[in-house]
């Protein structure tokens, strides 16, 4: 399995400039990359508590600058998740800034996950007209 970096931010780019990100979309995206983002940050710190001889410290710039780099990208993401969604709901992009407040942004999460999307709305719309097939 070949992970391309470049492909994948080109991926992140494309769903915020042209292409729609569903509510089940925007939260494997996000719960994904927080998962992940965690466990990378946290398993160093697994590793100095189960081995409590090993001398870490040489390695503790080196798992800081990952465990920063790794949150860093972790904010990004989601802040492209979230302008995403924002332009798939029809509403302003800079509510974004909503999703960094902290214990704000769980509650923005929410909103995010569960408020219909301009597609579905305006699905629901031609189902109700009967021009829907």
């Amino acid at each position: 399995m070949n992970w391309d970096v470049v492909e994948s931010w080109n991926q992140l780019q494309k769903w915020i400039l042209s292409e729609r990100l569903g509510r089940r979309r925007y939260v494997q995206t996000v719960v994904l990359t927080s998962l992940l983002g965690f466990a990378l940050i946290l398993t160093p710190f697994f590793i100095f508590f189960a081995l409590p001889d090993f001398d870490s410290d040489f390695l503790t710039l080196p798992i800081a600058a990952v465990g920063i780099a790794v949150a860093i990208l972790m904010v990004l993401v989601y802040c492209a998740a979230s302008v995403a969604r924002l332009r798939d709901m029809g509403r302003s992009t800079n509510w974004f800034v909503a999703g960094l407040i902290p214990y704000l942004n769980v509650l923005f999460f929410i909103v995010l996950a569960l408020t219909e999307g301009k597609a579905a709305r305006d699905r629901a719309a031609r189902k109700q007209k009967g021009t829907d097939v």
